[in-house]
C-alpha cells in the first residue's frame, strides 16, 4: 500500500495536485475551447470609438431665478444645492425626445448603413451563420405566415420600428457623468464610426443648448404679463379719481390736517363754553347776592348825626364796611362760602363792626338817601345786563360745538371711504409692481431666448476619435487566459465534487469506515517510478496459463493483507486464517483475478497448499485463466448426495489446486437456493484438512443465498471495490447489507486504482 506523507500541508497540496492531473483533459479541453472562443471574439468583433465632449453648467438666472408666472415674482434661490440642478441637465441630456431629434437631424439611413454594414462583416463568422440560419428559416416562416393568412408587415410600422431600436442604441451607447464636487457634465458616446460617434456628440450638444433654452423659459408669459399690466393701470387710475372727486365733495386737502383743525377748534369752543358757563354761574351768584343785599339797606338812611361835632373816624369804618360786603357780594359770585378768602373778608367786616358799635354816639343826625343802597342797586342793574351777555354767549358756543361734532361724524365716513379706496389703491399697486417685475423678466428671457444665452458652456466640443477603445486584444487575451485557466481550475473542481465514486484508500476508509487491506493499481496505466509507462511490462510479470499475468513486486501489495488474516487467525485462535471469500457487490470489479493474484502470491511465497474455489454461477472464469477443465466442479458437488475429491484439479502451479464452478444443469438454481449450512461446515472441514488457505471467487452478493452462505461461513471476507466505479451512497447500502448478512468482512481490496500525479512530482510530494 502507499503511504502519503505525514503533515496537513503536503496532504493537501496533494489533493489538489490529484484533482487537477485526475481532469486534466477537462482543464485542457475548457483551456483550449475558451481561448479559441476569446481570441476570435476578439479578432473579429467590431471596433468600437468613443467620442467626448464637455459641458459646464454655471450659476445663471436659472439657477436663482424663480419662473415668472411663479406666486412671488421675487428672485430667490430655487434649490438647496447645485446637485438637484445638475441632475435635472443630465436627464434632460438622456431624454428620449433629445435622442430622438439627434436620429432625425443626422438621418435614419445613415444609423442602418452603419447596421447593415455590421450585418455583412465578412470576418464575423457568429453573424454570418446567423444570417445562414435566418435565411433557411425564412422561407419557412414566410410559409407558415401565409397559410395563417397573416398580413405583410407595414413599411411605416418597420420604419418606426428600425427608428425605436435606434433611438435605444443611442441611450445605451451614450453615457452622461458628472465628476465628484464639480459643475462639468462629461458626455461620451461609442459607435464603429469615429465620425458618426463625433456627429451624434455635436448634435445632441446642439440640440440640447436649444432644449434647455426652451425648459428654463415660459411660453406666452409676456403677452399674460402685459395685458395685466394694462387692465391694472386702468384699474389703479379709475380708484384715484374716486379719491380725488371724494375730497373735493368734502372740501380738504388733507384729512389729518383738517382733523386737527377741526378738533383744534371743538377744544376751543368746549373751552370758551366751560368759560362762559363759568361766568354765567358767577354773574347769577352776584346777582342774587346783589338782590339779597338790596334787600338788607334800607333807601333812606341818616347821612349825619352830630351830638357835639362830627365824628370822622366812625363814617370812615362804615365806608369800609360797605366796602368790605360790596368786596364780600363779588366773592360770592366766584366762590363758596367756604372759600377762605370769603371767610377772611367776613371776619374783617366782623372786626369793622365791632369797633363802629363801640364808637360815641352822635348827637347830630343828617338823613337822606342811602348811598350803600344807590350803589348795589346800580351794580345789580351792571350785573344783570352782564348776565344776560353771557347767556347769550353760551347759547351760541353750544351751537358752534354740535355744528363741529357734526362735521367730526361726516368727517369719520370720508375716512372710512378714503381708508377702502386706499387700501384697494394698496392691493392694486401691489399687484401691479408684481407684474411689472414679471414683465420685465419675461422681456429679458425673451432676448436671452432670441440671442440663445444660457448657463450652459461647451467646454469641449465633439471629439473625433483615431484609436478604437475597444476591443483591447491584449487585455482581452490577459483576461481570457486568466479565465481559462480559472475556469479549467474550477471546471476540474466541479468535475471533482460531482463525483461520488471512491478514488484513494483515505476516501474508502472516510467514506464506509473500513480499512483498505490492499490498493491494486490499474497495471496497462500506471507509470513506473522512473516516470515510463511501463516499457517492460512482460519482464516484469510472472506468466500463469494463458490469461493470467501478475506482477513479480505484486505480493509487497497484498503485505497489509496478509498482516490483516494473520491479525484475524490470532484472534481466532489460529495462525492464519483458512477461508476467505473474495466477493463485490457487482461484476466487473476483478473479484477473479484479486482472488486468483492472492492465491499465486500465498504460493509464491511458500506459506503452504492453497485451493482456489470457483463460486461465481453467473460468469464463471477462472478454469480460463488456468487452462482446467470447467466440470465437474462445486455445483456437480453440492447437487450430488456425497462429495467426491476426484472433481479438484492440480494447476501449474505447484501447492495450488483449483475447483471449477462446474456445468451441473441445476446449477442456476443454487443462485437462489439455500443449501445446508452443516454440509457448507463439512465442506470446509475436509478442505482445512489438506489446505492452508481456501480463496473463494463468489459472485456478486446481492440476493444471492448460496454466495452469502459461504461468506457466512468463511473466517473473513475481502470486498473488492473498484476505484472510480460506483457510488459511495450505494457502497454504503451495501456494507450494511453485507453486515446484516453476518459476513466477517475483513477491509476492502481497492482494485484498479489510477494513478494521476507524475512520479517525479510525486516523490516531491
Amino acid at each position: 500500500m502507499i503511504t502519503t506523507k505525514p503533515g496537513l500541508s503536503s496532504r493537501s497540496l496533494r489533493d489538489l495536485y490529484f484533482i487537477f492531473f485526475r481532469h486534466q483533459r477537462k482543464v485542457i479541453l475548457f483551456f483550449a475551447v475558451m481561448m479559441a472562443t476569446i481570441i476570435v471574439g476578439t479578432m473579429t468583433a467590431r471596433k468600437i470609438y468613443l467620442s467626448e465632449a464637455k459641458l459646464m453648467v454655471r450659476i445663471g438666472r436659472e439657477s436663482v431665478a424663480l419662473d415668472p408666472i411663479a406666486a412671488t415674482g421675487k428672485v430667490v434661490d430655487v434649490g438647496p444645492d447645485r446637485v438637484s440642478e445638475i441632475n435635472s441637465e443630465i436627464e434632460i441630456l438622456r431624454s428620449r425626445e433629445l435622442m430622438e431629434e439627434v436620429v432625425e437631424a443626422l438621418g435614419v439611413r445613415r444609423f442602418k448603413e452603419r447596421r447593415e454594414a455590421q450585418r455583412n462583416f465578412a470576418g464575423n463568422a457568429l453573424r454570418s451563420l446567423k444570417a445562414l440560419l435566418k435565411a433557411s428559416v425564412s422561407p419557412i416562416v414566410g410559409g407558415i405566415r401565409s397559410m395563417l393568412g397573416a398580413e405583410t408587415e407595414d413599411p411605416a410600422l418597420r420604419a418606426a420600428r428600425d427608428r425605436y431600436e435606434i433611438v435605444n442604441a443611442i441611450g445605451k451607447n451614450l453615457s452622461v457623468e458628472v465628476p465628484n464636487k464639480s459643475s462639468i457634465v462629461n458626455m461620451a458616446f461609442e459607435a464603429d464610426s469615429p465620425s458618426l460617434a463625433r456627429d451624434v456628440v455635436n448634435k445632441l450638444v446642439e440640440l440640447y443648448l436649444a432644449k434647455h433654452i426652451n425648459v428654463h423659459r415660459t411660453a406666452g408669459s409676456h403677452q399674460f404679463f402685459k395685458e395685466q399690466t394694462d387692465g391694472l393701470r386702468v384699474a389703479i387710475e379709475a380708484i384715484e379719481k374716486r379719491v380725488m372727486d371724494l375730497k373735493n365733495e368734502v372740501g380738504m386737502g388733507s384729512l389729518d390736517d383738517q382733523r386737527k383743525a377741526l378738533f383744534d377748534r371743538i377744544g376751543t369752543l368746549e373751552l370758551a363754553l366751560e368759560q362762559t358757563g363759568y361766568a354765567l354761574a358767577a354773574a347769577k351768584a352776584k346777582v342774587a347776592a346783589l338782590h339779597k343785599s338790596l334787600a338788607g339797606l334800607p333807601k333812606i338812611s341818616i347821612l349825619q348825626e352830630t351830638t357835639g361835632f362830627p365824628d370822622s373816624a366812625k363814617e370812615g369804618l362804615l365806608k369800609s364796611i360797605n366796602d368790605l360786603q360790596l368786596r364780600e357780594q363779588e366773592l360770592l359770585s366766584t366762590y363758596q362760602e367756604s372759600n377762605i378768602q370769603v371767610q377772611e373778608l367776613r371776619r374783617q367786616i366782623r372786626q369793622m363792626k365791632e369797633l363802629y358799635a363801640k364808637g360815641p354816639e352822635q348827637a347830630q343826625v343828617t338823613q337822606g338817601v342811602n348811598a350803600a343802597f344807590q350803589q348795589t342797586e346800580l351794580s345789580l342793574l351792571t350785573e344783570q345786563g352782564n348776565l344776560a351777555s353771557l347767556e347769550a354767549q353760551s347759547i351760541a358756543l353750544k351751537r358752534q360745538l354740535a355744528e363741529a361734532r357734526k362735521e367730526v361724524i361726516k368727517l369719520n365716513e370720508v375716512e372710512i371711504q378714503l381708508a377702502q379706496l386706499n387700501r384697494e389703491l394698496d392691493i392694486q399697486n401691489d399687484s401691479f409692481r408684481k407684474y411689472s417685475d414679471s414683465l420685465e423678466q419675461t422681456r429679458i428671457n425673451q432676448a436671452l431666448e432670441i440671442e440663445k444665452i444660457s448657463n450652459i458652456s461647451v467646454v469641449q466640443s465633439a471629439s473625433y476619435p483615431l484609436e478604437p477603445i475597444r476591443p483591447k486584444k491584449a487585455t482581452n487575451l490577459l483576461i481570457g487566459l486568466v479565465l481559462s485557466i480559472v475556469g479549467g481550475i474550477g471546471v476540474a473542481f466541479l468535475a471533482e465534487h460531482q463525483d461520488h465514486s471512491l478514488k484513494r484508500p483515505e476516501d474508502v476508509e472516510s467514506k464506509l469506515d473500513l480499512p483498505v487491506l490492499a490498493t491494486i493499481p490499474e497495471w496497462n496505466s500506471r507509470p513506473s517510478r522512473s516516470g515510463s509507462v511501463s516499457a517492460k511490462a512482460e519482464q516484469a510479470v510472472v506468466r500463469i496459463g494463458d490469461r493470467l499475468r501478475i506482477p513479480r513486486d505484486f505480493g509487497n501489495h497484498w503485505d497489509p493483507l496478509r498482516e490483516s488474516m494473520e491479525q484475524a487467525g490470532e484472534a481466532n485462535d489460529r495462525p492464519f486464517i483458512r477461508s476467505c471469500v473474495v466477493t463485490a457487490w457487482r461484476t466487473g470489479e476483478g473479484v477473479t483475478t484479486v482472488a486468483s493474484q492472492l492465491a499465486v502470491t500465498v504460493v509464491c511465497r511458500q506459506e503452504g497448499r492453497v485451493l482456489l474455489v470457483d463460486n461465481n454461477f453467473l460468469d464463471p472464469r477462472l478454469h480460463t485463466v488456468f487452462n482446467c477443465r470447467q466440470s465437474p466442479g462445486l455445483a456437480d458437488m453440492l447437487m450430488a448426495d456425497s462429495i467426491r475429491g476426484g472433481t479438484i484439479q492440480a494447476t501449474e502451479l505447484a501447492n495450488l489446486d483449483f475447483l471449477s464452478c462446474g456445468t451441473h444443469p441445476a446449477r442456476s438454481q443454487l443462485l437462489s437456493k439455500t443449501i445446508d449450512p452443516g454440509r457448507l461446515a463439512s465442506l470446509l472441514n475436509a478442505w482445512y484438512k489438506e489446505y492452508r488457505l481456501v480463496v473463494f471467487d463468489t459472485s456478486p452478493l446481492g440476493d444471492q443465498a448460496q454466495s452469502n452462505a459461504w461468506a457466512a461461513l468463511a473466517d473473513a471476507v475481502v470486498w473488492v471495490i473498484e476505484a472510480e466505479g460506483l457510488r459511495y451512497e450505494i457502497l454504503q447500502n451495501a456494507r450494511d447489507r453485507l453486515r446484516q448478512d453476518s459476513a466477517k468482512l475483513l477491509g476492502v481490496a481497492l482494485n484498479k486504482r489510477r494513478y494521476y500525479i507524475p512520479a517525479w512530482l510525486y516523490q516531491s510530494l
